[in-house]
């Protein structure tokens, strides 16, 4: 049953090869040289970055999830990402699982109490 569901699937597209050009065979000799390296690099990564395929997704996620348990930090709250994480889908899951409920982020209504991250979903 599992191979039918994998043959099923659609298989990733491979990301770009890094152009051989841009590949360092002895250290750059001036800044300017390390700067266009460092820029191809970098436009290599963004053309991988803003690709539609579910790994380049999933990345995004992931980095968007380490953005926010940072900020979290600095703001002095204790949440880490897995407690980020299971809010943010609880409450997805608790939105969309009330028959009639608006989708949108401003359909929380302020006024019901809130759950607490230790007993779940």
């Amino acid at each position: 049953m599992i191979r039918e569901l994998d043959s099923a699937l659609p298989a990733a597209p491979l990301p770009r090869p890094f152009p051989a050009w841009a590949r360092l065979r002895q250290p750059p000799e001036r800044a300017t040289d390390a700067a266009f390296l460092a820029g191809a690099g970098l436009g290599c990564l963004h053309a991988m970055a803003r690709s539609e395929d579910p790994p380049a997704t999933l990345w995004r996620q992931r980095l968007a999830l380490t953005a926010a348990a940072a900020s979290a930090r600095m703001a002095g709250r204790r949440e880490d990402e897995a407690a980020l994480r299971d809010a943010w889908y609880c409450a997805a899951r608790a939105i969309l699982a009330r028959p009639g409920a608006s989708s949108t982020p401003g359909s929380v209504s302020p006024s019901a109490p809130p759950r607490s991250l230790a007993t779940g979903c």
